[in-house]
């Protein structure tokens, strides 16, 4: 039998949960890379801004303000509606401490923007590439 040695277990569980965290994190962030590169191809079309909101995000004693912005764009003769505000923001995770107004001050309700899309999948769009 195997006598497991307190101490090293001790040393490796914490190593391992770091090197799993560090492993998801790398595999988010080249996902990212991905979409960013992807979204560069994507073709773009003219939407109208429908509404825009800061949510609130509450874990424990940490708040977070996190923009929403709907829009609106045709691709030929369907109309399609979104909610991305970058395209690689696929998790809404675009929440900067304090930035959540520079980015709804960008958005006014009303205004025309510029839409990009994928084409070959037109609900999935966003505001900035």
């Amino acid at each position: 039998m195997w006598a497991i040695d307190a101490g090293h277990f001790a040393v490796s569980v914490p190593l391992v949960v770091v090197a799993l965290a560090l492993a998801a994190l790398t595999v988010r962030w080249l996902r990212s890379i991905v979409r960013r590169r992807l979204a560069a191809r994507w073709a773009s079309t003219h939407g109208t801004i429908l509404m825009t909101t800061i949510q609130v995000q509450r874990t424990g004693t940490a708040r977070r303000e996190v923009p929403v912005v709907m829009y609106a764009y045709s691709v030929g003769h369907e109309a399609f509606q979104g909610s991305r505000i970058r395209a690689d923001d696929e998790l809404r995770t675009l929440a900067v401490a304090g930035h959540a107004r520079n980015v709804l001050a960008r958005y006014p309700v009303g205004a025309s923007v510029l839409v990009y899309y994928d084409p070959t999948n037109p609900k999935l769009s966003a505001l900035e590439r």
